[in-house]
């Protein structure tokens, strides 16, 4: 039986080891904590954004659905339909995001994409000088880190571009999931993916061990169940930076590491 000194000096072995240990590799019980799940903040203002949501779809399937039928039905090129589709829009705008206009989100969309590359984003990207980016919109996130440096390949397959606009870097048509296989050295980029399985496939079809990931937390606009239970399963949180999102929004960056299951005997 070991005594109770000589376990001591065991333990603070174990722990000198550990700190030692480069982050990816540290123990899983270090680094156990589900914090891709919201803040308490970002909890009320998700539910708040819900609440607005739902108002909006009352409104559209209600009041816009009358509004077009009176005025637009069998006049849709008059300018009195003109007028009442402006109209709508801007109620359902304000439904959506309160306190702010249409031409302020087109404007957002346009300069940033679906959420900002900030510096701050920027300077935690730099640190893997080679990504490889899917769901890539039109590249206002791959643009930011090639000016900063990074080696970056962005792929989108076209279904869920933000707004009008042209692209700001040469985007690779489709999904870029062979790209993601055969890189294993590159950190992987989502930035606000849909709720669609594009999210999950690509950690699927990734053997690396970076995730870059830019969107809201667990329960927000971006991903599946499956796809936050795939991140919660593989990968934990090193670090997460608040982005600045188009009010409303709860995005942050979050820098996933794939986790190894220490064992001490």
């Amino acid at each position: 039986m070991v005594g109770a000194s000589n376990a001591s000096l065991v333990m603070a072995a174990l722990r000198r080891a550990a700190a030692l240990l480069p982050a990816a590799a540290a123990p899983i019980a270090l680094c156990a904590a589900n914090t891709t799940q919201p803040t308490p903040s970002e909890r009320t203002a998700l539910s708040e954004r819900a609440e607005r949501e739902a108002q909006l779809q009352r409104y559209v399937t209600t009041e816009a659905l009358a509004l077009y039928a009176r005025h637009c039905k069998g006049a849709e090129r008059s300018e009195r339909c003109a007028v009442t589709r402006r109209t709508i829009e801007a109620a359902a705008h304000a439904l959506a995001h309160p306190d702010t206009t249409p031409g302020a989100l087109r404007h957002y969309h346009a300069r940033h994409g679906c959420t900002r590359c900030t510096p701050a984003a920027v300077e935690v990207c730099r640190k893997f000088p080679q990504i490889v980016e899917i769901g890539a919109g039109r590249g206002h996130w791959a643009r930011a880190l090639r000016d900063a440096g990074v080696a970056v390949e962005a792929y989108d397959d076209g279904s869920a571009l933000p707004g009008r606009g042209a692209a700001v870097f040469p985007v690779i048509k489709g999904d870029g999931l062979a790209a993601v296989r055969n890189d294993p050295d590159a950190a992987l980029l989502l930035v606000f993916p849909p709720p669609t399985p594009m999210a999950v496939n690509a950690l699927d079809a990734f053997p690396g061990r970076v995730v870059l990931y830019a969107g809201e937390p667990r329960g927000g606009a971006n991903g599946t169940d499956a796809f936050f239970g795939a991140l919660d399963a593989r990968y934990y949180v090193a670090a997460a930076v608040v982005l600045d999102p188009f009010p409303g929004g709860c995005e942050k960056l979050f820098v996933l590491r794939r986790r190894r299951r220490w064992l001490f005997w």
